[in-house]
């Protein structure tokens, strides 16, 4: 009885000590496969936005483009002492040259010396032509008179200004003031000094 105690003692040892030293590892299993993915998760927030980089250099300055189409003038002076006729006149002129299409505007100003005798009205008109020969009448033209209730006198120093604008192509093209006694016109009624001005605007 004694030795069945000590076997069943031993034997209970040797199960305890089989549980609690393990035994050699097997070998490893193969791996297994991957699983599915899962879904996307919803985006996250913005996240802050980081401060602002350095500034660039500044690039080199471009070639300068050419000139745009600007204004032109010509101008001129004159001392006349030719006489105002009792038909279109011509005073004195401006020649201009453009290089296409636009508008010139013609001024033209005078000193005039007329002749008066009391009883007779001295009526005289200025303007602007682009003709030696023509006098257009309109807006723009100088009309003037001497009444002939005025004391008679031999040279009345009088001014005038025309104006007027033409439509121009490329080209030269010359610029009149013009004028004509409408009434009491003589020898002694004159064109003094006469300056004349064309400036030019591209269309």
């Amino acid at each position: 009885m004694g030795l069945s105690a000590v076997a069943v003692v031993i034997a209970i040892v040797a199960l305890i000590l089989s549980l609690a030293v393990p035994g050699p590892l097997g070998a490893p299993g193969a791996p297994g496969t991957n699983g599915t993915n899962g879904t996307n998760g919803a985006p996250g927030p913005t996240g802050p936005r980081g401060p602002p980089g350095t500034n660039g250099t500044n690039g080199t300055n471009g070639t300068t483009g050419p000139a745009g189409p600007g204004s032109l003038m010509a101008s001129g002076e004159g001392v006349s002492f030719g006489t105002i006729g009792a038909t279109c006149t011509t005073g004195f002129g401006v020649s201009i040259t453009v290089p296409g299409n636009g508008t010139v505007v013609a001024t033209g100003v005078t000193r005039l010396r007329i002749s008066h005798t009391t009883g007779t009205e001295d009526r005289w008109v200025l303007m602007m032509s682009d003709a030696a020969t023509t006098c257009p009448d309109g807006p723009g033209t100088w009309l003037d008179s001497i009444r002939p209730d005025v004391a008679s006198a031999g040279s009345v120093w009088v001014s005038g200004i025309a104006q007027r604008t033409f439509p121009v192509a490329a080209g030269t093209t010359t610029f009149y003031l013009n004028g004509w006694m409408v009434s009491g016109q003589d020898a002694n009624d004159v064109f003094i000094y006469i300056g004349v001005t064309a400036v030019f605007y591209p269309a």
